[in-house]
């Protein structure tokens, strides 16, 4: 159970890494005020507008990781590796109900 827990936070810390990153790039080096949001810049309503997409594409990543992974490895049926193909392949075999329900 640890093993997929660890495979999450390293997604995690990916996760933060891209934001910082884009945050560099589209925004720059500096912090910007909370002023700044209210009637936000251009490069600001660029980053707004990238970062859910980049949050979306990563929190899908770990949602095909871990969900039926979990499952699998409570009950000892496979290793990691196993569980995660299997976790892998049930999401996209299922796209639509697995993204969207029912």
């Amino acid at each position: 159970m640890l093993s997929i827990a660890f495979v999450c936070n390293l997604l995690f810390i990916i996760w933060v890494t891209d934001v910082a990153i884009l945050y560099g790039f589209i925004v720059g080096g500096l912090p910007v005020p909370s002023q700044m949001l209210v009637v936000p810049a251009e490069n600001v309503i660029s980053f707004l507008s990238w970062s859910p997409l980049l949050g979306a594409v990563l929190a899908f990543l770990i949602f095909k990781v871990s969900a039926f992974s979990v499952p699998v490895l409570y009950c000892r049926r496979a290793g990691l590796v196993r569980a995660v193909h299997l976790s892998l392949a049930a999401v996209i075999a299922n796209f639509i109900p697995c993204t969207f329900g029912q």
